[in-house]
């Protein structure tokens, strides 16, 4: 049976096609079968493709187009391996590229493998830092699955035309939503990741294309970027929705300890929705007040509710200070105390920056209220970390396997008590700043009368 085989998507791509081919075909290895979806090209594409002539290459040209994740779904049904290759129209592959990644799939057993990038522009010629912002989006580290989960949902960081994937993720999963068309391949990932490790090649393997004219969907231009963010919200509530509470509570942590009277999953999903850091943070909000609205249509849930204490009535303030359907107040009119609740809440290391000023304007806070969610998720985590010593010392075949949760989970200790730490020192560098003490009456008077 053939080992990998790799599917090459195309839409209007008659100009790079013969390039993107001729990678593929030119792999150190050569046990591979290719299939070119080409999905209703309206240029030379369909004449390039007739000219191929390496017995390895199969073709299906479809009549009109359907979106490139359609096309996508069409080549999966149609490979016969048991890995599947993705190398799209404009981009090429380095010729060790999928020998690299089998050596890593033989050993690793991943569900997926991925690899960093070099990019190019529409010559070829390789594009420095300086020229691409988004030069080490794909330079990641490989984690547990429990971190990858808390570093997908806030960022896409794995090149899609790197990746080497099993056939039963697929089959597993499901194909590609054909429904997005920005972001196919960010839902995909999400769903991989809730039920399959995935690794990380640090080479880089694939020669990414960027185009001037913008023709790459993941080209920034207003569009592009509206849909990206609709898109986005769209698939973070699929997936918050799906996460179950092992793998939501070994990402994310948890207010109150699994298996209580009181732990509610649906809750502790609402709570960290509404308060976590993120580029999006209105979006999130949306997401968990719909969460909360659907929990509550049962009114034996508000007492479960209530037992959360002031986190409740906080999910509540913050839909008050911004919504994602229409820009409504700036932050200068925004009360103290909505102030302080966006702060404490929606405040990471890098955003102490702004601290001073925001304080200096009437926000009352504490170094204990700002690092109060991470010393919770840090007790939540301590919990998980002491059953996780109880199974191990139970357990027979799985051993290993709870023995790499529990370094994970000592590793996400270690860092959040870091990220605590930091923002003790940035909050005890201001009160004890100059210019703090200064201004503390002027900050008093504005907090009494409530002026900003």
């Amino acid at each position: 049976m053939t080992k990998v085989s790799v599917i090459i998507p195309n839409f209007n791509c008659s100009q790079f096609l013969q390039r993107s081919i001729d990678s593929v075909l030119s792999q150190s290895i050569e046990d591979l079968e290719v299939l070119i979806i080409d999905d209703g090209s309206t240029d030379d594409s369909v004449s390039v493709i007739q000219n191929v002539t390496d017995p390895r290459v199969r073709s299906i040209i479809q009549p009109r187009n359907t979106g490139g994740a359609s096309a996508l779904n069409i080549g999966i049904r149609n490979t016969h391996a048991p890995l599947i290759a993705i190398c799209n129209a404009d981009d090429e592959w380095l010729p060790q590229k999928l020998a690299t990644q089998l050596s890593f799939s033989d050993r690793q057993s991943p569900g997926a493998i991925f690899s960093d990038c070099d990019w190019i522009d529409e010559t070829g010629r390789s594009l420095s830092r300086q020229e691409v912002p988004e030069y080490n989006a794909f330079k990641v580290h490989n984690k547990s699955r429990s971190e990858w989960i808390r570093t997908l949902y806030k960022i896409n960081c794995l090149c899609h035309p790197s990746v080497l994937i099993r056939r039963q993720v697929y089959d597993d999963c499901g194909f590609y939503d054909n429904r997005f068309r920005q972001l196919p391949d960010f839902d995909m990932w999400l769903r991989l990741i809730q039920k399959f490790d995935i690794f990380v090649v640090p080479e880089k393997l694939v020669r990414f294309r960027l185009r001037t004219a913008g023709s790459n969907t993941s080209a920034v231009s207003p569009a592009n970027s509206t849909r990206d963010a609709n898109e986005t919200a769209l698939i973070l509530e699929n997936f918050f929705r799906s996460l179950d509470e092992n793998e939501f509570v070994r990402a994310f942590g948890s207010l109150k300890q699994p298996g209580s009277k009181y732990f509610s999953l649906e809750l502790e999903k609402i709570f960290f929705l509404a308060t976590t850091v993120f580029r999006f943070p209105t979006m999130l909000r949306n997401i968990a007040g719909r969460f909360l609205f659907e929990f509550l249509e049962d009114p034996e849930n508000y007492k479960l509710a209530e037992s959360y204490g002031e986190n409740y009535d906080l999910i509540y303030r913050l839909q008050g200070i911004s919504t994602p359907f229409y820009s409504t107040r700036s932050l200068s009119q925004l009360s103290a105390e909505e102030k302080h609740d966006l702060m404490v809440w929606s405040a990471s290391s890098e955003d102490l920056v702004q601290v001073q000023s925001l304080s200096g304007r009437g926000i009352n806070f504490s170094a204990e209220d700002l690092v109060k969610q991470k010393e919770l998720r840090i007790a939540a985590l301590k919990q998980h970390i002491r059953e996780l010593g109880l199974l191990i010392s139970e357990s027979g075949a799985q051993r290993e396997a709870f023995k790499f949760d529990l370094d994970a989970s000592k590793h996400q200790v270690s860092a959040l008590r870091q990220e605590v730490g930091e923002l003790k020192v940035k909050l005890n560098a201001i009160g004890n700043s100059r210019s703090w003490k200064i201004t503390a009456p002027i900050r008093k008077l504005r907090s009494q009368k409530k002026l900003w």
